[in-house]
Order: C-alpha cells, then sequence, then structure tokens
C-alpha cells in the first residue's frame, strides 16, 4: 500500500518462512501421593490422598480428589495402583504408587499433552502397618507341698489382651517348675497367633507377663510317737524302742529297723533313742520316752508335732514275815525281833532285806502280834525299798501255863484220882508247850 493505494503488483515477492517455536513447560510439577501408617487390626488399608503443585504452588483437586486442573487448562488425572496394606510385612517404602494423565481439557488419552512438561516429577508415599500390643499371661497355680513337682502350662485364666479382629492364639509355650516350698516364674513365650490358616504372629507387639507358681507348706498333721509301756520292778533296765508315726491321721509303716519311715511325699522321717531307760520306780516320768528325728525337706511341713510315750516302774509285791515264839509263863517278856524264820516272798534279782522292825511283847498267858514294819530293802548300795509295794505277816508270841511241881502226897484215893487227872492234864499242857516252842525254833 502506498497511502490508500494498492501497490503490491509492483513487486516481485519472494517469501521467506520464519519459525514459530513453543517449548515445554519448565516449571516444576510435583505429583505426591501421601504417606501414613496404621496399627495392624486385621483390615486392608489404603491411602488414595494425593498432591499436586505448580511451581511450587498447590493446584486444587476436584471433588474426587483424583483430578487437577493445571494454570495451563491442562488436566492431571490420577488413577490409583497401590495394592493396600494389611500386615506388617506389606511394608515397603513408596509403595502408594498410581499412575497419571496430562490431557488437553479432557481425560483422553489420545490428548495426552504430558511431553510438554518437561519438569514434572512423581513422589510416592510409604503405606505401613505397625504391630499391635499383645499381652499374654501365663496361668498362676499353687498347692500345698506333696513332693511332687507344680507346673502350669496354661495361658487362658488371664484373657488375652489386644487381639484383633478373628485373630486367635492358637498356641503359647508356659515353662515353669517348682517341688519345694516357695514360688517360681511361669514363663510364657513362643506365642503363635493365626487368623483362620494364617499365621499372623509378626503382626504383634507381644508382652509376656510371667505367672508364678508357689507351693506353700502342708498343713497335713504329722504327729511322730513313741510307745508308752509300765513294767513291774525287777531290777532290771527297760527300754522300749518303739515308734509310730501318722501323717493326717494314716498310719505309716517303718522299715525293717522300725525307725525309718517314708511318707507319701517321698520324704523320710529317721528317729535316734535318746531315752535312758527306766530300772526304778523313781524313773518314771510322764514323756521320758524321748527321742530325736530327722525329717528330710522340713521346712516343707508346717503342722509336726512330737508325743513322747511314758516308760514306768510299778512296785513289785514283796511279802515280809515276823517270827512267831511261845515259851512258859516266867514273869519276864516274851519278844522275837526276828524276821528271818519265814523267807521274803517276792524280792527280785540280788535284792536283800537288810533290816526289819518288828515291835511284840508279852508277859502274862496268852498271845500277841509280832508286828513287823519299816523294812529296808538293798542292792549293794542302793536303797530299793520304794520299789515294792511290802505286805507284812504279823507272827505270834505265846506265853503258855507252867508246869504243875509233883509234891508226892496223894492222900484219899478221890483226891488221887484228882490228882492223877491234874497231873495228866499239866503232862499234856507241857508236852504240848514244849512241842509248840520246838516248832517256832
Amino acid at each position: 500500500m502506498n497511502g490508500n493505494t494498492d501497490v503490491t503488483a509492483n513487486y516481485e515477492i519472494t517469501y521467506e518462512k520464519g519459525v514459530l517455536e513453543i517449548t515445554a513447560n519448565t516449571k516444576a510439577i510435583v505429583i505426591t501421593s501421601a504417606t501414613k501408617s496404621w496399627e495392624y487390626d486385621g483390615e486392608l488399608h489404603k491411602e488414595e490422598v494425593y498432591t499436586v503443585t505448580y511451581g511450587g504452588e498447590t493446584v486444587a483437586a476436584d471433588g474426587t480428589g483424583l483430578v487437577f486442573r493445571l494454570p495451563t487448562r491442562d488436566v492431571i488425572t490420577i488413577t490409583p495402583t497401590e495394592d493396600g496394606v494389611t500386615y506388617v510385612s506389606d511394608n515397603a517404602e513408596h509403595n502408594n504408587t498410581f499412575s497419571y494423565t496430562v490431557t488437553k481439557g479432557t481425560r483422553a488419552v489420545e490428548n495426552d499433552v504430558s511431553d510438554q512438561y518437561s519438569n514434572l516429577t512423581t513422589e510416592f508415599g510409604t503405606l505401613s502397618i505397625t504391630k499391635a500390643p499383645l499381652t499374654i499371661t501365663a496361668d498362676s497355680d499353687s498347692k500345698e507341698y506333696d513332693g511332687t513337682p507344680l507346673t502350669d502350662s496354661g495361658w487362658q485364666d488371664t484373657a488375652p489382651v489386644g487381639l484383633k479382629g478373628t485373630d486367635d492364639i492358637t498356641s503359647v509355650t508356659v515353662t515353669g517348675t517348682i517341688t519345694q516350698v516357695g514360688t517360681e516364674d511361669n514363663v510364657p513365650s513362643d506365642a503363635v497367633v493365626r487368623n483362620g490358616d494364617l499365621n499372623v504372629t509378626e503382626n504383634y507387639n507381644i508382652t509376656s507377663e510371667k505367672g508364678v507358681l508357689e507351693i506353700t507348706k502342708s498343713t497335713k498333721a504329722l504327729v511322730i510317737s513313741s510307745a508308752t509301756r509300765s513294767w513291774e520292778y525287777d531290777g532290771e533296765l527297760h527300754t522300749e524302742e518303739v515308734y509310730s508315726v501318722t501323717f493326717e491321721g494314716e498310719p505309716i509303716l517303718p522299715d525293717e529297723s522300725g525307725r525309718i519311715f517314708t511318707l507319701s511325699t517321698g520324704d523320710t522321717i529317721e528317729i535316734t533313742p535318746t531315752a535312758e531307760g527306766v530300772r526304778y520306780v523313781s524313773d518314771s516320768v510322764e514323756k521320758n520316752n524321748t527321742f530325736s528325728y530327722e525329717l528330710t525337706n522340713e521346712e516343707g511341713y508346717k503342722s509336726v508335732s512330737v508325743a513322747f510315750g511314758t516308760l514306768s516302774i510299778t512296785k513289785a509285791p514283796l511279802t515280809i514275815t515276823a517270827d512267831s515264839a511261845s515259851k512258859e509263863y516266867d514273869e519276864t517278856p516274851l519278844t522275837d525281833d526276828g524276821g528271818q524264820d519265814s523267807p521274803p516272798e517276792g524280792l527280785k534279782g540280788t535284792d536283800e532285806v537288810t533290816s526289819v522292825t518288828v515291835t511284840g511283847s508279852i508277859t502274862e498267858i496268852g498271845t500277841e502280834d509280832n508286828v513287823p514294819s519299816d523294812a529296808v530293802v538293798m542292792n549293794g548300795d542302793v536303797d530299793v525299798t520304794d520299789n515294792y509295794e511290802i505286805s507284812y505277816v504279823n507272827g505270834i508270841l505265846k506265853v503258855i501255863e507252867p508246869i504243875a511241881p509233883d509234891t508226892g502226897d496223894y492222900g484219899m484215893i478221890p483226891v488221887m484220882l484228882l490228882g492223877i487227872m491234874s497231873l495228866s492234864m499239866a503232862i499234856t499242857v507241857a508236852i504240848g508247850g514244849r512241842k509248840s516252842r520246838k516248832e517256832n525254833e
């Protein structure tokens, strides 16, 4: 044009092409998926949450949370590809994966303009499962001491705390044993947790609480006794090493020695006699049949008692008889302090009556008792009198009329007959008196 005049026709025009160039957008576009962790609960977990930044500025998502419109009007569409996590074993770095497209205002693949952006990166988040706390408590148990081990392999008395969903503890190893009085830990370990056929143990942080096994002292009455026995005095030493044991009223049989007893617990009682025995009545004392004993695992018994028997000597019967004597009347007293004419009946061993007090006297014609008392019985230098129950038998002291003298004057026949009769009686009396005296001598 020249002014208003078109002068194009006056030129031989040669055309040279220019170049229009659009370079790829270099602004940083970052597509990020979320990172999240859950405590194990047996459920599948996903976190389909995404962010997009354009040049450092956050781009808003639509209502689905998956579509982002850039300032260039292009659209980023995200498609989740992660499997999600259920178990601790599902944990992996950057496992919250996704894919994306960049389109020209539409989701159509044929409109992909992702190559128009040279600085587009993705950052995958991490989804993870942390172990759930689980507390398993071993059973506790107790019993009285009985010589056998106490064990309890259970763990069901206290319900596990922390199981998730339909998970179930199928086994626990519980270790603990105790036999003597005291306490021991009952220790749980190696628990196995399953969900159906699936072992989910590794999804739990297991705390094992110990149980307590306790043995207390046996309260059963254990009575150890020695025999009671009595002997009549015989001068000999007597012991009675016979013993018995009862455990909760049940008799326990000894071995051949009669001194060793084995209880139902397996423990043994061994008895050692300590009684000195008895020889004299004075040795008789309550509960003098003493002994000592050794009881294995004695600390396991709370009710142990001893019952000492009594060994005693009873008095032996002894009869002592005073001497008897007689004489004709002679106006003097008749006495006899002897006790040897009749030997004592009942003396034991080498005992000997060393003295007897005999009391009796008669002067006039007639009889009197000769009374023995206060006998003393000795064995060597030992007075053993108190070991006899002495019975005393009286002797008889007898004074008779004297024999009349012969005068030689008979007088008349009646007088003579009377004299003959008197003489006959006197002779009879005299002869009888001498016979009695002789017998007593």
